[in-house]
């Protein structure tokens, strides 16, 4: 918890592993695009354009959290290996 505390910093930016600095918010946007291109087309994979495994794992984990808690009434298909969200027929 003190690392990641460490890592937050003023503006609503965090340092992540590599040292490189992030903006919050942009993994909002990402999640928010997923899910309206989910309910558009049927299916999507959640791509974060950040170069980092856990950047991938963090927008795919926060968006399949965001539909289970706002859309819970829809059933998903959840592929974790290709981070693919599909609507159940």
């Amino acid at each position: 918890m003190e690392q990641k505390m460490a890592n937050i910093k003023k503006h609503g930016s965090f340092v992540d592993q590599n040292g490189d600095v992030r903006r919050s918010g942009a993994t909002t946007r990402i999640i928010d695009n997923a899910i309206q291109t989910l309910f558009t087309e049927g299916k999507v994979t959640v791509v974060d354009p950040y170069p980092s495994e856990a950047a991938q794992e963090n927008a795919f984990i926060r968006t399949v959290d965001r539909l289970r808690i706002e859309h819970g009434l829809f059933d998903f298909n959840i592929d974790k290996d290709t981070r693919t969200i599909s609507l159940k027929k």
